[in-house]
């Protein structure tokens, strides 16, 4: 799984000092609750649903497509090719930034070190983690290191310096080498061992001219297992292949620093952080980082996401991490080209984190007994409008809420533990979580 970029060390406060002044939409309110102490009644997909101060975005009112006049089959595909042409620039293009310049170095140094020889002996190869929280960059990193050193075709075979595999979840020794060999383009037969593939990647490593070996998705490696155990397999394969390894994942891979057998083996961590918002320096990066993705959009008006309200609200959205911004940006930039839109705003936003993240839109209380009644001026065109739209609360959605809100929003997130799996929990299929403890027992990884 790769994809994009990151900066500097997680924020422990919440200094988010300035007041939301954007615009808000008129919220939708029923004729008995218009009392300005009621709480609002928001029309939505799910139903109607009681939210104190919340408000709604309807998509229709917010430049949706006219309900009376479908657009023609010209129209939409004009509007897929601008689509496809913005969309295209800002998920494929390689945002730089210090974190990932620096991250690259360190892979470059791995690279470099597979290649210093004295009298023809080799230095010994050693292994190095990468790691960060899911959107952190490290597909975006991995990739952007194969498009530097590529594959090169040659009269007599082909030269593959830096191998990349993808690790499987449930990992055993021998799953884990057998991936190894099919990334080399060779098949293992079903009967081979652990040990016999092996062999076979020393053969095919001398054969190709192997010099590195990316393993990525490696948290895989310490779900369930026996840490002692994975660290000496690894040193093992360290031993036997003779090239460099570079194991990237989510944070728990660090775990693999605590055995000495393995640690001695080691090259220094490259750790993938979020954002500092409390840091001049990771606030100005985080600020320079917006106007590239800004840039990227190439929309007909400015969308000002480096503003300081709408960066700390997309700070709070997306917990500094830049493959979240990359999310967010690309969905807004889908709904202002079928919309119609001159800029991605804060509106807009709040409508996609709704989206993402939905309020529970059941009534607590319902009268039966109330008889139907339409109120004076509504179509049904307007009532759907209004049943379609998305209910915002901005007690819990930063792109709505005030300043003072955002840093309740930005508490609740750490004490939740944000979207970053911790030590203790491990990914399993799906991308779905589970605590150690709890449920089945995990396959063990190399346990034959």
């Amino acid at each position: 799984m790769l994809r994009r970029r990151s900066g500097c060390r997680p924020c422990s406060t919440n200094s988010f000092r300035s007041e939301w002044r954007g615009p808000m939409q008129e919220p939708i309110i029923s004729p008995a609750d218009a009392s300005p102490a009621a709480p609002l009644t928001l029309a939505s997909h799910a139903g109607s649903v009681r939210l104190g101060a919340a408000t709604a975005v309807p998509a229709a009112e917010a430049g949706g497509e006219d309900l009376a006049e479908p657009p023609t089959a010209t129209e939409r595909d004009e509007a897929f090719g601008r689509l496809q042409e913005r969309m295209t620039k800002l998920e494929l293009t390689i945002i730089s930034h210090p974190t990932h310049d620096a991250a690259l170095d360190a892979l470059e140094e791995c690279l470099a070190r597979a290649r210093m020889r004295s009298n023809g002996r080799r230095l010994k190869a050693k292994a190095r983690l990468i790691y960060g929280p899911s959107g952190a960059g490290k597909t975006t990193l991995l990739e952007a290191f194969l498009d530097r050193h590529p594959d090169v075709e040659m009269e007599d075979g082909d030269i593959r310096r830096v191998v990349p595999v993808e690790m499987p979840e449930q990992t055993t020794k021998r799953a884990l080498v057998d991936a190894v060999l099919t990334a080399m383009g060779y098949k293992a037969n079903n009967q081979d061992t652990a040990n016999q593939i092996i062999e076979q990647i020393v053969d095919k490593v001398q054969r190709l001219g192997v010099e590195m070996i990316l393993i990525d998705e490696g948290h895989h490696v310490v779900a369930g297992s026996s840490l002692e155990a994975i660290s000496e397999f690894l040193k093992s394969l360290l031993n036997r292949v003779k090239c460099q390894i570079v194991i990237l994942g989510l944070p728990e891979l660090r775990e693999l620093n605590d055995y000495a057998q393995f640690d001695r083996r080691l090259m220094p961590d490259v750790v993938l952080q979020p954002y500092d918002w409390t840091s001049v320096g990771g606030r100005l990066q985080w600020l320079a980082l917006l106007s590239k993705f800004e840039t990227l959009l190439d929309l007909p008006e400015k969308s000002r996401l480096a503003s300081e309200d709408s960066a700390m609200a997309i700070y709070v959205a997306t917990g500094g991490v830049v493959g979240i911004v990359s999310k967010y940006l690309s969905r807004a930039l889908e709904l202002v080209t079928a919309r119609g839109l001159q800029r991605v705003d804060k509106a807009l936003l709040a409508e996609i984190f709704a989206a993402w993240h939905p309020v529970d839109c059941t009534p607590t209380r319902i009268d039966f007994t109330a008889k139907l009644v339409v109120p004076r001026g509504e179509t049904n065109e307007t009532l759907l409008k209004k049943l379609l739209s998305v209910p915002i609360d901005p007690e819990t959605n930063p792109f709505a809420a005030s300043a003072a809100a955002c840093e309740v929003i930005w508490a609740r997130r750490l004490s939740a533990g944000g979207d970053v799996v911790k030590a203790k929990q491990r990914t399993i299929g799906g991308g779905r979580r589970r605590v150690l403890g709890k449920g089945p027992p995990p396959v063990r990884a190399f346990g034959r």
